[in-house]
């Protein structure tokens, strides 16, 4: 049905479904397949966010599938050109493909890009919570990454409210979309949850471990 009407970002939808699907049987050959095939479609159809999705995803299946290292290093640095500006798919895409570097034995390089991506993640991290807290009901904010079967990784913060405000969806939906209007659209945490009391250390930082084990 796609097919017939040209519909490439449906067919890019359909094909990272089927990836997934793959991904979730552990065949891993079948899912970078289908995620290169999610990829061109998106192409096709102009569709930013999802050609970030299908590259993330296909580090993901490249790293514990049977495609070759060599393969896999040059797919995955042909497809960090083509998520440059996407701190989010680029952090991902640079931590997966310093482990493909890592089994050819070349460890300075590895921990180079992950040290690199890790920085881009906590970067986006801090823009995010300073953007929740520009919220007129937050008091408090902590972002995490939060791991997601189709989109490989997703944004998740966690809240506490000012008095007089009560935690709702409709806060938590009017939050998101308050976030979006000053972040990139991709940018904005995808899960909210609020919480009485945020972890933090004596001298006022976040403990995101701490969160982790609650997303």
């Amino acid at each position: 049905m796609f097919q017939e009407s040209e519909d490439h970002a449906g067919l890019a939808k359909s094909w990272r479904l089927l990836a997934w699907t793959h991904g979730t049987a552990c065949n891993f050959g079948l899912a970078a397949e289908a995620q290169e095939h999610a990829l061109q479609e998106a192409r096709l159809a102009g569709d930013v966010r999802q050609q970030s999705r299908a590259a993330t995803a296909y580090a993901v299946a490249a790293v514990f599938g049977p495609t070759r290292v060599s393969e896999a290093i040059e797919r995955c640095e042909e497809m960090l050109e083509l998520v440059s500006g996407d701190r989010h798919s680029e952090g991902i895409l640079l931590g997966y493909l310093a482990s493909l570097l890592a089994m050819q034995g070349e460890f300075d390089r590895a921990r180079e890009l992950i040290s690199h991506g890790r920085a881009l993640l906590q970067e986006l991290g801090l823009e995010v919570e300073s953007a929740l807290m520009e919220h007129p009901a937050v008091a408090q904010a902590g972002v995490i990454g939060k791991p997601d079967p189709v989109r490989t990784e997703i944004v998740k913060a966690f809240i506490v409210l000012k008095p007089g405000d009560a935690p709702s969806d409709a806060l938590a939906a009017e939050i998101q979309s308050f976030v979006r209007t000053r972040l990139s659209a991709h940018e904005y945490p995808r899960e909210i949850a609020f919480i009485e009391e945020m972890p933090m250390t004596t001298t006022g930082k976040v403990i995101r471990r701490l969160l982790r084990q609650r997303a």
